[in-house]
């Protein structure tokens, strides 16, 4: 069985306001990377997650992965979570067929109202059509998925490797890392 990563992607959210939020709240964690749309954090302890989630004023995305199982999005706004998707391909214990839930809402919310490029959610039904069909599974969903959300980092997080992970190491892939609160 594959590890469990797990991340935070903050929207709209500069590195500075995310530094301030998670010191506030005496959270030691990674901020990983930033771009325009996400700001990525991981918490070194699993257990801030979602003390993180639910005191963040904005948009957000728990994403938690499973090479062997599946990928899933849980969405919150102002604190309070939304709404869910998911990706599953590790059928075999379940006897059910590989496919995926992404509501119609929360894809209206995301690609329609100011969010997100709106070819994203056509490139989402795509996805979804080729994981229900067996065509892809594992890092190929979480990538391409990732990269409609337009994600700034997605690969390789997890509590547990960003403490085995020294920041200097993480830097190589993502210069602008930094640790809050170690």
């Amino acid at each position: 069985m594959s590890e469990v990563g797990t991340s935070l992607h903050l929207w709209r959210a500069p590195a500075a306001d995310v530094r301030g939020f998670v010191s506030a709240l005496g959270v030691a964690c990674r901020i990983v990377a930033s771009n325009s749309h996400w700001t990525c954090v991981v918490p070194f302890d699993r257990e801030d997650e979602p003390k993180l989630l639910s005191a963040w004023t904005g948009r957000a995305i728990y994403w938690s992965y499973s090479e062997d199982y599946g990928l899933g999005l849980d969405f919150y706004e102002s604190g309070q979570f939304v709404a869910q998707a998911s990706f599953v391909w590790g059928t075999a214990l379940t006897g059910e067929p590989p496919g995926g839930n992404f509501p119609a809402e929360l894809r209206r919310k995301l690609f329609g109202d100011e969010a997100l490029p709106e070819s994203g959610a056509a490139e989402l039904e795509r996805v979804l059509a080729d994981l229900e069909a067996g065509l892809i599974s594992g890092s190929v969903v979480r990538d391409r998925v990732a990269h409609i959300f337009e994600l700034a980092a997605f690969e390789w997080l997890s509590p547990e490797l960003c403490l085995q992970m020294g920041l200097e190491d993480v830097r190589q892939e993502y210069p602008d890392a930094e640790d809050i609160g170690m």
